[in-house]
């Protein structure tokens, strides 16, 4: 079997083949099943299983994960930690949870795949799987007993539904809400349904937006359709992302060369399969806003949006271009338009809704416990005065 350069050493009692952990003695008998494999040669089969059958959101696909892995993870030091819970009879694939372990320069983590780049982490969940509150608590106790040795476990972001079916990480007690909020808004089949459920002012000032735009050029939002247009759009989108966030003062995570490499191969992989979207809106012949998102299951998950400032900022071309994109979408059947994470105001003006995530911190050792006690009390006591779980 070929290794690849982020095969982590197999512990000593793990099988040769693939890296699972077999399971310790006695667990036959038991409700669930958990295997662990430190490595992505072979990709579990539960992972391709869940994925066309099961419960996610567009984080967890392999299209946005393996570039993850092999980029993003390979840099930062992260290793791949590949969790499939499965029933113990049957071993049908109930769950599969793609985990990084990694350390900083206190702790060992076990954490989901993400790096700041994932707005939703979650398992993949098999259709119909939603055990009640005795099954979950001796599910996650088999799954943190089957870890190997960290510090620290954080779970974030986690939403209370994947799709249309209940996330069952979000009913366990040990899930708190988080301070923000992911905002989404259903797609009715025609733009009239759409603007339906707009606020007359709010309409009446994005359509002198787009008039106003107009006043400078001809406007189209264009898909990139080909690797020469790719290149040309995401050039765009850092090049106006950079200037607007040195603006703000806020960190630019496309300021990092790791992870620019990551979005541009996803999108560059997906030319033919679809999964991301590249958009710029054009006045005339010059790019004024960008848009990159990624669609699965009926919906498009906006993640980056940047305009041209300067003479261009009173058109307001960002608005314009997220208008321009819901009626796309729209047109192409699909059902949903996700603002994903952060509470900006604007999301309401579209008539996205909220939707909850949670946050899960455990110890795993002595060394995290204090941290852990830390973060979990904050939680509390921060839902609480709001009046939330």
């Amino acid at each position: 079997m070929t290794e690849t350069a982020l095969r982590a050493p197999a512990p000593p009692d793990a099988e040769l083949r693939g890296g699972a952990i077999p399971l310790r003695e006695g667990a036959a008998r038991r409700r669930f099943r958990v295997q662990v494999q430190t490595n992505l040669d072979p990709l579990p089969a539960a992972w391709g299983r869940l994925e066309a059958t099961g419960h996610h959101t567009a984080f967890q696909t392999q299209a946005w994960l393996l570039p993850w892995y092999r980029i993003i993870a390979h840099h930062r030091g992260a290793k791949p930690l590949l969790v499939t819970v499965s029933d113990a009879v049957s071993h049908e694939p109930l769950l599969f949870f793609p985990l990084v372990t990694r350390r900083d320069d206190t702790y060992r983590w076990i954490e989901f795949a993400d790096l700041g780049v994932s707005d939703y982490n979650a398992p993949l969940v098999a259709p119909g799987f939603a055990p009640d509150e005795r099954q979950l608590r001796r599910l996650m106790r088999e799954f943190f007993s089957a870890l190997p040795s960290a510090d620290l476990l954080r779970f974030d972001k986690t939403p209370d539904t994947l799709g249309d079916a209940p996330n069952p990480l979000a009913g366990h007690e040990m899930f708190h809400r988080m301070r923000f909020q992911s905002w989404g808004v259903g797609l009715p089949a025609t733009r009239a349904g759409f603007e339906a459920g707009l606020s007359p002012g709010f309409l009446k000032e994005l359509g002198r937006k787009h008039r106003r735009l107009a006043g400078k050029g001809e406007v189209r939002l264009q898909l990139a359709g080909s690797e020469r247009e790719v290149v040309e759009i995401f050039g765009a989108l850092v090049d106006q992302r950079r200037r607007r966030f040195t603006e703000l003062g806020r960190e630019n995570v496309l300021d990092d060369a790791v992870f620019r490499d990551f979005y541009e191969t996803v999108i560059l992989s997906s030319l033919r399969t679809g999964f991301a979207s590249l958009a710029a809106l054009r006045c005339g012949d010059e790019i004024v806003a960008t848009l990159f998102g990624l669609r699965s299951r009926g919906a498009f998950h906006l993640l980056m949006s940047t305009m041209q400032g300067g003479k261009w900022k009173s058109s307001s071309p960002g608005n314009v271009a997220i208008d321009e994109m819901i009626s796309a979408m729209i047109g192409e059947g699909e059902d949903h338009f996700d603002f994903t994470i952060g509470d900006e105001l604007y999301k309401r003006d579209f008539g996205a809704r909220p939707a909850n995530l949670y946050e899960c911190v455990r110890a795993q050792s002595i060394l995290g416990a204090p941290f852990a006690f830390k973060t979990n009390a904050r939680a509390i006591i921060r839902n609480r005065l709001r009046g939330l779980k």
